[in-house]
């Protein structure tokens, strides 16, 4: 798929992820919109923020309702807003009590509910205007299971499942959904979420002995949206943790 001049969508843009995404798609002549909770650190022309709860689905509805009334043609819709939740699954459950599900609802939300909204009032607007587009839903290498990630895991390798589901239901209108699935990236948050013993306990796990760079991702991204043959498959950028 040819990107100048095409607009793309980039759930999440505020990030260190989502921001490199944004700029990689702007050297890629793409007008993009943002949806975040947060605006982004980001000011050009080509870039239009819309302040969203992605946790909320009915602002989530409105917000895109308001996205097609200003006559945007999206092409391009990049799943990469994500929370991360890390708890093990004894300690959901409180003593005498029903186990406390706010954490688990938050992540699901935004991790799975989110893209599934999302995508499907895009993918009617492309049908709608008859014409091609692509779905990058942003995963991670915990879809194959992380002991302590319980929502985290699970809401990722659901998201992997409907890209499959929808590689095959778009398929027949001209438009693709990949999947890309980072592993130990190196961000601003990897380097605050972990000491660095356990950044070199990682280091030495992966078979290339070093974290990934954002650069990594973006770049795939790239690769994905230019290769139109590209299509259900989930794209693994992790130096070869998960093999």
């Amino acid at each position: 798929m040819q990107i100048l001049n095409r607009v793309s969508l980039v759930t999440g843009g505020s990030g260190d992820i989502g921001l490199s995404i944004v700029n990689e798609l702007i050297s890629m002549k793409s007008k993009v919109i943002i949806i975040d909770k947060f605006e982004p650190k980001i000011r050009s022309k080509d870039v239009f923020f819309f302040k969203c709860d992605l946790k909320n689905s009915k602002e989530i509805y409105k917000t895109l309702k308001t996205i097609f009334k200003e006559r945007f043609d999206i092409s391009i819709l990049i799943n990469n807003a994500g929370l991360i939740s890390n708890s093990l699954l004894v300690n959901y459950m409180e003593k005498d009590s029903l186990p406390n599900l706010n954490e688990w609802d938050d992540t699901l939300n935004i991790n799975l509910k989110a893209p599934f909204l999302i995508s499907s009032l895009v993918a009617q607007d492309m049908i709608k205007k008859r014409h091609e587009g692509i779905i990058i839903n942003i995963s991670s290498i915990a879809a194959k299971g992380n002991a302590g990630q319980s929502a985290y895991s699970s809401s990722k390798a659901g998201l992997e499942s409907l890209t499959k589901v929808w590689a095959q239901e778009l398929g027949p209108f001209g438009i693709r959904s990949v999947a890309i699935a980072p592993g130990y990236i190196d961000t601003n948050s990897t380097r605050k979420a972990l000491k660095d013993e356990k950044l070199t306990e990682i280091k030495n796990k992966i078979p290339l002995k070093k974290l990934g760079k954002i650069e990594n991702i973006t770049k795939s991204i790239k690769f994905v949206i230019e290769n139109d043959y590209f299509n259900g498959s989930v794209l693994s950028i992790d130096g070869g943790l998960s093999f």
